[in-house]
């Protein structure tokens, strides 16, 4: 059987596949980097926005945790963001504020933190494993 390179039908498909994929991030959010300095006021950490726009929340596998630090106890809830290939470099510790959802009214305000990348060679969509964190 003779190898026939099907790469350059792929590459095309897959322009038209992330045209999809984006237009299945109904939602918005914006998505800030700490810069390493602190707010002399607050002594909190300055944060700079690194994107803002279309995007998708999702579930991706059960992993509930209750870890207890300082005497209390934390819900933490993991989750995968979807942003359009290539609109911005994400990074460990980014921080997502939902914006607005199309299907959601609970998740505009929450915010998630960006626990790992997940990057593949045909991906349609920049995906990360994120955590939200609720007290």
């Amino acid at each position: 059987m003779a190898f026939v390179n099907i790469r350059p039908e792929i590459d095309s498909a897959l322009l038209e596949l992330r045209g999809h994929a984006e237009s299945l991030m109904p939602d918005t959010c914006t998505v800030s980097r700490a810069t390493g300095e602190r707010d002399l006021m607050t002594g909190e950490p300055v944060r700079t926005e690194v994107y803002s726009g279309p995007a998708k929340r999702q579930s991706y596998e059960s992993y509930e945790q209750s870890p207890e630090a300082g005497g209390h106890m934390f819900a933490v809830q993991r989750y995968s963001a979807h942003f359009p290939v290539g609109s911005f470099e994400p990074a460990p510790d980014d921080v997502i504020v939902w914006t607005a959802s199309v299907h959601d009214p609970d998740l505009p305000g929450t915010r998630d933190r960006v626990t790992g990348l997940f990057n593949k060679s045909f991906a349609t969509a920049q995906r990360v494993f994120v955590e939200e964190v609720v007290a």
